[in-house]
Formats: structure tokens, C-alpha cells, sequence
């Protein structure tokens, strides 16, 4: 990650929630050091924004409706094709935790 010794850490921050994205990204900025570059409603949009911005770390919701939980962490990983930082927001599916973890980035938080 290169935030830290370049500039602010770089967000990508998906979630289908509009108010749960204010509020993330409220408290992200709040610190200073942390940018959001891209937001997303939807993993399609994600996978988009993940193409042409520059991104540190991922926050995303594993419950979107569409491309989501590890199929977009996946897809993220092959477009990215370099190690990314990942915040997973868990609600729903019990299981994807561990499945999330089977896929190589470079750390989930």
C-alpha cells in the first residue's frame, strides 16, 4: 500500500446503502490520512471504478444485490492484478468469511 508513505490511503468504498456509504466515508475522513477515491452502490460499478482509479483499500458490502461478496472480491483481484488492502462488511451469508479468506490480497481488516 502506498498511502502511507505517498499520501493518504486511497478508498474504493462500495456499498448499495447510500447512508451507510455517507457515514463510512464520514468516518474515513475523519482521520486525515484516509481519501475515498470511488464509491459504488452496486459491485458492477465497483469493478468500474476499480479499472481507472487507484485504490489502496477496498471497503465492501458482501450483500449487495448483483456482482458481490466473493465473486466481486474475485474480479477485483484479476483487474487489479496487484495486492489491494480489504474491509469486508459482513451481513447476511454465514459463510462467505471464510471463503473470503481463500482469495490472495494483500490483507483483510
Amino acid at each position: 500500500m502506498t498511502g502511507s508513505l505517498s499520501g493518504p490511503i486511497r478508498v474504493l468504498l462500495a456499498d448499495d446503502h447510500t447512508l451507510v456509504r455517507e457515514g463510512i466515508k464520514q468516518l474515513l475522513g475523519a482521520s486525515g490520512d484516509i481519501a475515498v477515491e470511488g464509491e459504488a452502490a452496486n459491485g458492477d460499478e465497483a469493478l468500474a471504478l476499480a479499472r481507472g482509479a487507484e485504490f489502496d483499500v477496498a471497503v465492501l458490502d458482501m450483500s449487495m444485490p448483483g456482482l458481490a461478496g466473493i465473486e466481486l472480491i474475485k474480479r477485483l483481484r484479476i483487474e487489479r492484478r496487484e495486492p489491494f488492502g480489504m474491509r469486508v462488511e459482513r451481513r447476511g451469508r454465514g459463510d462467505q468469511g471464510r471463503r473470503v479468506i481463500q482469495i490472495p490480497v494483500k490483507g483483510l481488516y
